[in-house]
C-alpha cells in the first residue's frame, strides 16, 4: 500500500504550513506523514512557509531571506520549525521541502543540528538537485531526494539520493508523485507502493 501525504500539513480545519496544521492532521489514522516547506531567515532562522513571499495582513509584501524572524511576526503569523518538531511526536513520516535559491549548505548545517534534537521519520527535499546532492554527501545517513516536475529535474537521476518526487502527470515509478488531489487518481495509486502527496487525504480513506 502507498503513503499518504498531507500536503504543507493540508486535511485539516487549520491553515496550512502551520503548527496547529500539522499536529492535527499527524493525528489521522489514514495520514502517514506530512510534507512542509522550510526557508531560512535573514537571522538564520527555520521557519515553515510555502512561498518565499510573505504577504503581510496590511497588503505589504516581504521577502522571507531578506527579514529577521522578529519582523516577520509582525508581518504575520508564521510558525519556526523547532516549535512544531518539538511538539512532534510520531513516527509518521515529516517530508520537509527546503526552499533555497543558491547552493547553501553552509547555512543549512545548522538545520541538520537541529532535526538531530528531534528525531523523526524524516525526508529532506530539494527542487535543487546540486544543493540537495551536496546536503546527502555530507550527512549520508539522512533519506534525502529531489523534486521533478515543471520543466526542472527531468533528466536527473537518484544516484546517491533516497527518493524522487515527481509531479504525477510526469509519474514514470518513482517513490513519490505530487500534488494528487483527484479522488480517483488517490485510488488508482494507492496500491502502487509509493508516497502520494495529496491536499485531500481524506480522499484515500
Amino acid at each position: 500500500m502507498s503513503y499518504i501525504i498531507a500536503h504543507r500539513a493540508n486535511g485539516g480545519p487549520y491553515k496550512e504550513n502551520t503548527k496547529e496544521a500539522v499536529l492535527d492532521v499527524l493525528t489521522y489514522d489514514y495520514v502517514d506523514g506530512v510534507e512542509i516547506d522550510v526557508h531560512i531567515t535573514q537571522d538564520k532562522k527555520f521557519v515553515v512557509h510555502h512561498n518565499g513571499l510573505l504577504l503581510c495582513e496590511n497588503k505589504n509584501v516581504m521577502f522571507i531571506n531578506k527579514q529577521k524572524y522578529k519582523d516577520l511576526r509582525k508581518c504575520k503569523k508564521i510558525d519556526l520549525l523547532e516549535d512544531i518538531l518539538k511538539q512532534v511526536k510520531t513516527n509518521k513520516f515529516l517530508i520537509l521541502d527546503l526552499k533555497v535559491s543558491k547552493n547553501e549548505i553552509k547555512e543549512w548545517k545548522r538545520f541538520i543540528r537541529l532535526l538531530k534534537k528531534y528525531p523523526n521519520q524524516y525526508y529532506l527535499v530539494s527542487f535543487s538537485y546540486p544543493f540537495i546532492l551536496a546536503l546527502k554527501r555530507q550527512y549520508p545517513l539522512y533519506k534525502m531526494g529531489y523534486l521533478k516536475g515543471y520543466f526542472l529535474n527531468l533528466e536527473k537521476e537518484k544516484g546517491i539520493l533516497d527518493v524522487c518526487f515527481s509531479h504525477y502527470r510526469q509519474y514514470k515509478k518513482e517513490e513519490g508523485i505530487w500534488t494528487v488531489n483527484n479522488k480517483e487518481d488517490i485510488k488508482k495509486y494507492k496500491d502502487k507502493n509509493i508516497f502520494i502527496i495529496t491536499d485531500y487525504p481524506k480522499y484515500a480513506k
